[in-house]
C-alpha cells in the first residue's frame, strides 16, 4: 500500500535472539560556532512577531538491535533500507495441497519475519503487522535446497500455504553483521615485524669500497688502506722491485719499443721529414 510506511522488520530464528531492524527519524542538528550562534540570536531579535520560524526537515536513520546490542546503521544504510522496502512487495509461488502446517514444517518455522507498518504521515497511526513463515526446504534432483514452504498471515490472507524461491528466503534471512561496518584487518606477526627488519637493514652500514672514506659508524683504523701505483711489488726472489720512474720534462709521446719474435727490439717509427 503506497499510503503506508514500514516501521520495522523483526527476524526470528530458532535458538537465536531476535534481530530487529528499525526506521527512525530525528531533527538534524546544525553545527554552529559561538560567533554564528551570537549572530543568529541578534537576527532572531530583529524578526517580527508575525514571522514564523521554519521547522527543520527530519532526517531518516536506521537502527539494528539484537539481544543487548543496539547499533545505528552508518556505512550500510542501503542494507537496512533494502530489507524494510522489501516488505512493500511480498512474493510467493503456487499454493500447495492443503495439509496440516506441521507437515510442511510451518508449525515451528526455521525463519519467521514480522513486519510492522502504519499509515504514512498520520500522527498517532496504529501499528499493524504482517507475518511471514518459512518452513521446510524443497530439494531439487541434486538434493540441494531450491525453494521453501511459505505461509503469509495478514489482512486478506486465507492461511494458504505456498512456496517461495531460495533467493527470496535468503533475502529475509539476514544476520546482524550484515548491517555493521566491516571489521578492520589486523596485522599479522610477520607484518608487524617487517618495519623493524627494514629499520635494522637501513641502520646497518655497508663496507666501503677500497679507497673510499669510511661511512658513519665505521672505525677508521679498520678501513682498508688504498693501493698506491708506486708501491713496490715483490719479485719471486722476495726482494722489492724498483719503483716506477715518472717521465721527465721533454719526454715524447712515442710508444716504447715492442719486442719482435726474434727477441731484438724493433726500430721506433721515424718522424716524417
Amino acid at each position: 500500500d503506497e499510503g503506508s510506511e514500514i516501521v520495522s522488520v523483526r527476524i526470528q530464528r530458532a535458538g537465536e535472539d531476535d534481530l530487529l531492524v528499525e526506521r527512525r527519524s530525528r531533527v538534524k542538528k546544525e553545527e554552529t560556532s559561538e560567533k554564528d550562534g551570537a549572530e543568529e540570536k541578534d537576527e532572531a531579535k530583529e524578526e517580527t512577531k508575525d514571522e514564523t520560524k521554519k521547522e527543520p526537515e527530519p532526517e531518516e536513520y536506521f537502527v539494528v538491535t539484537q539481544a543487548a546490542e543496539t547499533h545505528e546503521v552508518t556505512e550500510k544504510k542501503w542494507a537496512a533500507r533494502g530489507i524494510l522496502d522489501r516488505a512493500k512487495s511480498i512474493r510467493f509461488e503456487d499454493a500447495v495441497e492443503p495439509k496440516d502446517p506441521s507437515e510442511y514444517g510451518l508449525d515451528k518455522p526455521q525463519l519467521k519475519v514480522i513486519i510492522s507498518y502504519r499509515k504514512k504521515d498520520v500522527e498517532g497511526a496504529a501499528i499493524n503487522e504482517l507475518k511471514l513463515s518459512f518452513g521446510n526446504a524443497i530439494k531439487d534432483e541434486k538434493g540441494e535446497d531450491k525453494a521453501y514452504y511459505f505461509l503469509f498471515e495478514g489482512p486478506g490472507s486465507k492461511g494458504r500455504i505456498t512456496t517461495v524461491e531460495k533467493w527470496d528466503f535468503s533475502g529475509w534471512n539476514k544476520q546482524l553483521k550484515e548491517f555493521l561496518p566491516e571489521p578492520k584487518k589486523e596485522e599479522t606477526e610477520d607484518e608487524k615485524a617487517e618495519p623493524e627488519d627494514a629499520k635494522e637493514a637501513a641502520d646497518s652500514p655497508e663496507d666501503p669500497a677500497p679507497g673510499e672514506p669510511a661511512g658513519p659508524g665505521v672505525d677508521p683504523a679498520k678501513e682498508p688502506a688504498p693501493e698506491s701505483a708506486n708501491a713496490p711489488v715483490s719479485e719471486p726472489s722476495g726482494e722489492p722491485a724498483e719503483p716506477v720512474k715518472e717521465a721527465g720534462p721533454g719526454a715524447t709521446g712515442s710508444p716504447a719499443p715492442v719486442s719482435e719474435p726474434s727477441g731484438e727490439p724493433a726500430e721506433s717509427a721515424e718522424s716524417a721529414e
